[in-house]
């Protein structure tokens, strides 16, 4: 089963405002995008549990510029014991229109 979340960024500037679609089977309840060059991955950035197929939006500062490393964690199952986590790091948030995260094999996509 491919499973797929959707992240379609706004408009280059000093904050980003992206639509975090879920495409997938599984709810997402984390996701993270740092600048190159952290060395933690910061607070989870949504503010509530995105369900399976549905979406929300957020906004996250590229005042450090463009280049980021994703994080995103699926709940498989009712505990966090359960969780899947998938990265992917250098995305250029500045020209990406769409990455794709594939839970089942750790493979992101760029349209």
């Amino acid at each position: 089963m491919a499973v797929l979340a959707e992240i379609i960024f706004g408009i280059p500037g000093l904050s980003r405002t992206l639509r975090l679609s879920n495409n997938t089977s599984l709810p997402i309840v984390g996701f993270y995008a740092v600048p190159l060059g952290k060395d933690d991955w910061g607070l989870n950035l949504l503010n509530k549990q995105i369900d399976k197929f549905s979406n929300d939006s957020l906004t996250i500062d590229n005042s450090l510029g463009c280049k980021y490393n994703l994080r995103a964690i699926y709940l498989q199952g009712s505990s966090t014991a359960s969780a899947v986590t998938v990265e992917k790091r250098d995305v250029d948030i500045c020209s990406s229109d769409f990455v794709g995260i594939s839970e089942s094999d750790a493979v992101v996509t760029f349209d």
